[in-house]
């Protein structure tokens, strides 16, 4: 695959691990998850993107209780946010994901 082939199957990883956790099932949008996040290691740019799927996998660990998981997935949007490889208006998400942590 080339990489905009490789970013269109992650992204639709992605959108599958998005609809798990629209219906309440964090477990397996995690996996779909992390089979996204293992597909976007070979991609080439799309860091936003790759940054949404981070930020659903704190999501569902933090609905799973695994609180350490989801403090490592925020700490990787937050390294994201520092080197400018995303969009600096897209900071709410980072911010969201910490409420929802703290909340707990």
């Amino acid at each position: 695959m080339n990489n905009e082939e490789k970013f269109a199957y992650a992204a639709y990883l992605g959108r599958i691990g998005w609809y798990y956790r629209t219906w309440s099932d964090p477990k397996k949008a995690i996996e779909y998850d992390t089979k996204a996040k293992q597909v976007f290691d070979e991609v080439k740019g799309y860091d936003s993107i790759k940054c949404n799927v981070v930020f659903g996998s704190a999501i569902s660990n933090i609905q799973l209780g695994n609180l350490e998981e989801a403090e490592k997935n925020i700490q990787m949007m937050e390294d994201m946010f520092n080197q400018n490889l995303v969009d600096q208006t897209d900071i709410a998400t980072i911010y969201y994901a910490k409420a929802k942590l703290f909340n707990i």
